[in-house]
Parts: structure tokens; sequence; C-alpha cells
């Protein structure tokens, strides 16, 4: 729904919206029944990188059942922005449809349910059927997604970007770490999530964060020479799997959203560019 509402933004082609429109609600259609917790107001999921790397994103004793009754931050990150953008491409087509109630209301659920207030962050997800425990970690691909789709409001954005634990080589998909269960998304710096959490920071303003981002994720892809790898959190070794595309698409980000600030809307381009000091001298697009 994303992808569609940027070529949509970048093309202004509204037969290509149309047809985004009906995949996008038939695909709404189909999950509904079956994934939501009324008790919670949250929806059952199992996140979208977690197939080959399991035992690092859930509990040792997690079953497969166990996994599907958790609600975790970034697929209900990733329903609730769904809900925004139907209700933006109901508004380009005129339509008087009531998605933004249900993006209201599973943002609402997101910030009370999954909000740590002691730590100052947001949980990984919730785990344990009706006792709908906290998990401990925190994922820092949900942390981006909430501050980019404006589920986290204006001090808990500060907070999240002031306080995520950044490593020497980045910042770390989960933590804290679990030892003895490997790297993958483990102590793992993927260069995607970095990308989406220097977009986050550049939101936020926070440019020393930003700095360090931008340094992390430069670095890593040169010593890779090479789109398609992640690296130990740690101790920066390379391991060599990761989403090549995602990760070129995130360097590619950084020129065009945050460099240069390009913000695609219906209407056109909004320009908010964010540059670092150390990235002196002119910009030319």
């Amino acid at each position: 729904s994303q992808a569609a509402w940027s070529v949509y933004c970048a093309t202004g082609n509204k037969s290509w919206l149309g047809y985004a429109y009906k995949v996008i609600i038939k695909s709404i259609a189909d999950s509904k029944d079956y994934l939501p917790d009324n008790s919670q107001g949250l929806y059952h999921a199992l996140c979208p990188y977690t197939s080959r790397y399991t035992s690092q994103y859930y509990p040792a004793w997690a079953t497969a059942n166990d996994a599907y009754e958790t609600m975790p931050l970034v697929a209900n990150a990733i329903i609730e922005h769904t809900y925004t953008l139907l209700g933006q491409i109901a508004d380009e087509f005129e339509q008087n449809e009531d998605y933004d109630t249900h993006a209201s209301h599973l943002k609402d659920c997101i910030n009370h349910r999954l909000w740590n207030e002691a730590r100052g962050c947001y949980s990984q997800y919730l785990y344990g059927g009706v006792t709908s425990i906290m998990s401990p970690c925190v994922d820092n691909m949900g942390h981006a997604l909430a501050i980019l789709w404006d589920i986290a409001d204006d001090n808990r954005t500060e907070a999240l970007i002031k306080e995520t634990p950044i490593t020497n080589f980045g910042v770390p998909l989960l933590y804290p770490n679990r030892a003895g269960v490997g790297t993958g998304l483990n102590n793992t710096v993927i260069p995607m999530v970095q990308a989406m959490w220097n977009m986050a920071a550049a939101k936020a303003n926070n440019l020393a964060m930003l700095r360090r981002g931008l340094g992390a994720l430069i670095f890593q892809q040169a010593m890779a020479a090479s789109c398609s790898t992640s690296c130990n959190a740690t101790t920066g070794e390379l391991i060599d799997y990761s989403n090549p595309q995602g990760n070129a698409a995130g360097n590619i980000a950084m020129v065009l959203r945050v460099i240069a600030g390009m913000n695609f809307l219906p209407g056109g381009i909004e320009l908010n560019p964010k540059v670092p000091v150390c990235f002196g001298g002119t910009k030319t697009i």
C-alpha cells in the first residue's frame, strides 16, 4: 500500500491508484475476520522478516501457535498505516469511507498497549495470549515506522531517537541482543533498517544521531562493496544475508529523502533538506 501510494504521488496516475485501491481493500478484507484481538484492539500477526530467524525473534519455548498469538509493533504499524493510506486514496476519489476511524483506533491501541512508559519505548510485541505480556526487547524497525508514519507523537519521537542504543556499526534491529541464538536479526545492523532509522532521525531533526546513522550505513556498504550484507552490531563482521533491493533503496533514500529532503505528495514535491555539518559543500540533483 505504501509503495502503491508512492508511485501515485510520483506519477499522478489515477488509473494505477484505482487498481491499487481495489487490491488493498481485498487484502484487508481477507485478513480482518481472523487477525484482530478484540480485547487489546491490536492484530495478531507474524513480522514479515522472521521466517528465516524465528528462534531469534521469539522466545526459545515459542511454538508456531505462540508466535501467531503475538501482537507485534511492526505488523500493527503496517496495518494502521494501510488504513491511513486507504483514507487518503478514498479522498483522491472523493469517496466518503471511514478508514480514518480504523486507523485512529489502532494508533490509540498501539500507543496504549505497546508503549512501555517505564522504559520510554515501544515493546517489540505483546505475547502470552490472554495475559498479554510486553516483550522486554525493542524492534527498531518498528520504532522507525512509528516515527515516520506519525504513530508516535513529538515527545515520544524525540525520546525514541535520543535514547535508541547505537553501536559504532549502527542501530541493531533488536535490542538488547540475546546470547546463544546467532545473528541475522539478533545483534545485527541491517542497512535497510538503518536507512529507515536515519529517515526517522531526520524527521525528528536530530542531526547528531542522523550523522552517526549515515556514517554507519556508508561505512558498512563501503566495507562490503555490496548491498547484500548486514553486519554484527558488536564486531562489525559482515553477515552475507540481507535484502539487497531494500538496502539499495535505503542508500538512494539517504540522498533523496534525507539530504535533499524530498517528500512526494499528490500535489507535488515538498523539500526539507537535512544535511549534517560533516557533509559540507554544494549539493546538486
